[in-house]
């Protein structure tokens, strides 16, 4: 990747009075050019990662002590815990299945009955205080997952850094990889292009968050 850094003071971690760590809220997303993160079929095979995407994606996910997932991603993204024939995958793809199963993954669903996963929990709806005590007790960073999940912790003013990972396609219409109710200030922090013409770009969500 061809990085650019625009200010280096937001890779410094987090702390609270006292010294005490906090990891930071993430959401990354692959998207198309116009926005979405699946077509109208639900396709997304269009965003399938190269090795060096994949590499970044691992360094991000390896910093990660919990994920909280909507239950379409979680089942997009529970063929990790048993991938077959794993010990042939190149090292990026072992990286990453090692990532997730050390992962706490906890799944926002009303339905879902039980996990198919190690290390997994469900809780049956997301609220603002159930995020800010997971954040309290998670000395690393908390990954989101899903664009539902993530639209509704950025209305709450929770997320700190989104990751946008832009694919040279238009699908035209499709799943929306954000929304808000409400005008959000974010700062670009970073940004960088990977092989196949891939481009990230990391912004960081002001403190106030929303605005009127």
């Amino acid at each position: 990747m061809i990085p650019h850094v625009r200010n280096k003071r937001y890779l410094i971690g987090k702390s609270e009075a006292g010294g005490k760590k906090v990891g930071k809220i993430i959401y990354a997303a692959l998207t198309s050019l116009d926005g979405f993160i699946a077509d109208d079929n639900g396709n997304f095979d269009w965003a399938q990662p190269g090795e060096d995407l994949h590499t970044f994606i691992n360094t991000l996910e390896l910093k990660n002590g919990t994920m909280i997932l909507g239950r379409a991603m979680y089942e997009v993204l529970s063929v990790w815990e048993d991938l077959p024939d794993i010990d042939s995958q190149p090292e990026y793809i072992k990286e990453y299945q090692s990532a997730w199963k050390r992962t706490r993954k906890i799944v926002i669903s009303t339905s879902l009955r039980e996990a198919s996963t190690s290390n997994t929990g469900i809780i049956r709806h997301l609220n603002r205080a159930g995020i800010e005590e997971i954040k309290k007790n998670e000395p690393e960073n908390i990954g989101i997952g899903g664009a539902s999940v993530a639209s509704q912790v950025l209305a709450m003013g929770l997320i700190d850094e989104i990751y946008r990972f832009i694919f040279p396609i238009m699908v035209g219409s499709g799943k929306p990889w954000l929304t808000s109710v409400k005008p959000v200030r974010l700062e670009k922090i970073e940004s960088g292009e990977f092989d196949d013409g891939v481009v990230m770009i990391r912004y960081e969500v002001g403190q106030t968050g929303l605005y009127t």
